[in-house]
């Protein structure tokens, strides 16, 4: 996983394991990433890109992951040396930025405008041609420098690419470019403005247009072909593009299931030790301490190891969730803190605003950032903690007093609690209005244990004592169940997880057979486990190739089953919201 890019709906910053970082996209459901040292694109030639002395517009949105140390970084050009040079957008080392062009091919003309940006942050950036002698830079919609001369002059018509990225294999951007688009024959701004809240539209002087959503189509009425040499299309922004990027993932028949399953020792294995998994941005499944009085995780090689923790104590937390930084949140049941392990294996404590013995198990990453914990028996009150800002805060629920086990996130952004002796469902959504909808199936004694949600956006409760499988279409609100194929009451299971193939896999407690349903097709089906035993497993993960672990309870044992083929997919499949959760 080296240098892999990880894909969050969020809108935030991820880690890489190599701990550089990953803007996500402005707009949209991506934009394009360049590396610095070898990736741009380019375009073939053509009469859009001569501009002549006429009007044109080249405006995009700029994320630089890094400034120029030396030399420049160039974003857009269209010259190939001495007898090819038109003109040249780039930012130097002395935070100017220039437009440089030329008039015969040979002698360079430099516009400079001073300005000095921050890494990480988007800004849209426009250069505007109006009238035969006005040249303006704006940033974010305000002019910096002064209006420059353009002295009447065509620009010179050369028969190069257009490469987006790079000045010919060389002067390399580092960062982030979204919604790249080429005017001729307008100066679409000529004071300050506002710029647009969304992606464009093209019109008649839309020349190209580059959303960048997941692949490098242009959406101009030009279609030019884009060629990319090793820039990489990184990020969702919103969730029904990112369950888009979902229904790819676990495209039927991408993955061929192999369904070989092995148990594997860990290193620290008393009983009761821990409580659900969660898989780190460098591939390491980190296993949540209940009882532990280490952590523990497994890298991907499958050796197993510990590490020190702060706070431990009996029944201490109940579930794990991975932060857009990189933390890893324990979720606290009987803990008096928040516990966290940082992507460097720092651990930390932080203050919650409530505590109680048997007060959350589990935790649900919201659209801001925030992780709410699943209240189950005694918490009369929501809790959440703001990842940006490590605020710890309340909210009032609709039900108390009756338990909830597990959360998920549904693609409109509400966040479903999974009722275990809840008689009614409740969810809280993006603007944190709480509310209950009716169930079809409830049971006072545990009726489910955790839940999933499938590409066709149902999520769906794993059944603990209930006979029945429940799920609801987060689109509709209708709630629905179906027949299971193992369904002895006592015998239940614990979690869920999806499969690259679209199967929900149930994590079986103390069930003696292995459960799954094809979201497809709606088949329920049994397979042998190795590793059988009462209380034997509280949750499960996917790993980065596709397969599933399942997190030991009791009597030290660990169970995993290989659901596709073991060369490595997208970390985006199994590091997200939807899919790294207990």
């Amino acid at each position: 996983m080296s240098n892999s890019i990880l894909q969050n709906p969020l809108g935030k910053t991820l880690r890489c394991d190599d701990g550089s970082l990953v803007t996500q996209p402005k707009f949209g459901s991506g934009a394009c990433q360049f590396n610095g040292q070898n990736a741009y694109l380019s375009l073939s030639d053509s009469n859009d890109w001569n501009f002549g002395s006429g009007d044109f517009t080249i405006d995009c949105w700029v994320n630089w992951s890094s400034l120029p140390t030396v030399d420049q970084q160039s974003i857009i050009t269209k010259t190939g040396g001495p007898g090819y040079r038109s003109f040249l957008l780039d930012f130097d080392s002395t935070n100017v930025i220039r437009f440089i062009y030329s008039i015969d091919g040979t002698n360079v003309i430099v516009k400079t405008f001073s300005w000095t940006p921050s890494v990480n942050i988007w800004y849209h950036l426009a250069v505007i041609r109006n009238g035969v002698n006005d040249l303006k830079v704006f940033v974010n919609g305000t002019q910096i420098g002064s209006t420059q001369s353009f002295d009447g002059s065509a620009i010179f018509k050369s028969t190069s690419n257009v490469i987006v990225g790079s000045y010919y294999g060389g002067n390399f951007f580092t960062g982030s470019i979204d919604e790249l688009r080429i005017s001729k024959g307008i100066a679409r701004w000529t004071s300050n403005f506002t710029p647009q809240t969304t992606s464009y539209t093209p019109d008649s002087y839309t020349k190209l247009l580059l959303h960048f959503d997941n692949n490098l189509v242009d959406s101009s009425n030009n279609n030019y072909g884009v060629t990319n040499y090793n820039s990489s299309l990184i990020g969702v922004s919103s969730f029904n593009d990112f369950k888009k990027l979902l229904n790819i993932s676990v495209g039927a028949g991408q993955y061929t299931a192999k369904t070989i399953i092995s148990s594997y020792s860990l290193t620290y294995s008393a009983n009761y030790a821990y409580y659900g998994a969660v898989l780190a941005p460098n591939g390491d499944i980190h296993f949540v301490p209940r009882n532990a009085t280490v952590g523990q995780k497994l890298k991907p090689d499958g050796s197993s190891s510990t590490y020190s923790l702060i706070y431990t104590t009996t029944a201490a937390y109940y579930g794990g969730v991975l932060a857009p930084n990189g933390d890893i949140h324990f979720i606290p049941f009987f803990a008096s803190v928040g516990q966290k392990v940082s992507p460097s294996g720092v651990v930390s404590t932080y203050s919650l605003v409530f505590t109680s013995i048997s007060a959350y198990r589990g935790g649900v990453l919201a659209p801001n950032g925030d992780i709410h914990f699943v209240p189950a028996n005694y918490a009369p009150v929501g809790q959440k903690v703001n990842t940006i800002s490590s605020v710890v805060s309340t909210y009032s629920l609709v039900l108390t007093g009756v338990g909830y086990m597990g959360g998920v996130l549904a693609p409109n952004g509400d966040i479903h609690f999974i009722p275990f002796n809840a008689p009614v469902g409740q969810k809280v959504s993006v603007s944190g209005v709480v509310s209950t909808y009716s169930l079809i199936c409830t049971a006072s004694n545990g009726a489910y244990a955790c839940g999933c949600l499938a590409p066709n956006g149902d999520i769906h409760m794993a059944r603990y004592q209930v006979s029945v499988g429940q799920k609801i279409d987060t689109t509709t609100g209708i709630v629905s169940t179906y027949s299971l194929v193992h369904s002895t009451p006592g015998e239940g299971y614990y979690g869920a997880v999806l499969a690259p193939n679209g199967d929900i896999y149930f994590v079986p407690y103390a069930s003696p057979v292995g459960q799954k349903i094809n979201t497809v097709t709606g088949i329920v089906s049994t397979y042998a486990m190795a590793y059988t035993f009462g209380s034997g497993h509280v949750g499960g993960v996917l790993d980065s190739k596709g397969v599933i672990h399942f997190v030991q309870d009791y009597d030290g044992k660990c169970q995993k089953i290989s659901t596709a083929p073991c060369q490595p997919f997208s970390p985006a499949v199994c590091c997200s919201p939807f899919l790294n959760k207990f």
